[in-house]
């Protein structure tokens, strides 16, 4: 195996290294595209172009998104359009967190089949994306049960066809409301919160891009219905 790594310094908190190569791949020209790779896509269906390491000391607000991103154009330089989380451990001490990713060049004919493996009737809920100096986490609702939803962490739910699952997001002196119904033509949620300060703090829920929504699914700790904590 032909070994190449390269670094790409994104602050002084975090590190992408490229590891290992695949020499015998080809290397296709203007990719474009970051998707998650489903492990039941047809083989033959794509191509391992190679392996990338995450390197991370301190986890700021923007660290997650902003290496996820820069991944992507670095990837697509290389000729990968897709992904698949090898092994993660963010919650390490120091330095010591990590994120290992592999790189792959996913067939135009099998874009649609890789996207129709991940739809479902699950919704993911996600709490903030760092550690946050200011809240514990997001206060919400779901369904009438109240939540503190902590960061790093994310949520599981069933939505079942014919039923609804609304959240309440709440901002200090209101909340923003979101009212999800279930179909017979399932759809996966994944969606996130942002509270904005001005003159009075506002909510809103909006969802995550369902490839970097799987992303995250990989490296956060789950939280089951019952374990949130309740407030």
């Amino acid at each position: 195996f032909l070994l190449i790594i390269f670094f790409a310094h994104l602050s002084f908190s975090q590190k992408i290294r490229f590891t290992e190569m695949n020499p015998d791949a080809f290397r296709h020209d203007n990719v474009r595209g970051f998707r998650y790779l489903h492990n039941k896509t047809t083989e033959g269906g794509y191509q391992w172009m190679g392996d990338a390491s995450i390197e991370i000391d301190t986890l700021l607000p923007q660290t997650i998104t902003e290496f996820y991103h820069k991944l992507a154009e670095r990837a697509n330089r290389l000729g990968a359009n897709a992904f698949c989380v090898k092994g993660s451990d963010i919650f390490a001490y120091g330095e010591n967190k990590k994120i290992e990713i592999s790189l792959f060049y996913l067939n135009r004919e099998n874009f649609d089949e890789n996207n129709s493996l991940f739809v479902s009737n699950k919704v993911y809920i996600f709490g903030f994306l760092g550690y946050h100096e200011k809240i514990s986490g997001y206060k919400i609702l779901i369904n009438g049960q109240k939540y503190l939803m902590e960061e790093l962490r994310y949520m599981e739910f069933e939505l079942p066809a014919d039923e609804t699952l609304t959240i309440k997001l709440y901002n200090g002196v209101g909340s923003t409301k979101l009212t999800l119904h279930g179909s017979k033509e399932p759809k996966t949620h994944y969606l996130k919160f942002n509270l904005v300060k001005r003159t009075f703090t506002r909510g809103a829920i909006r969802e995550h891009h369902w490839s970097f929504g799987e992303f995250l699914i990989r490296i956060l700790d789950s939280e089951k219905e019952d374990f949130p904590i309740k407030v």
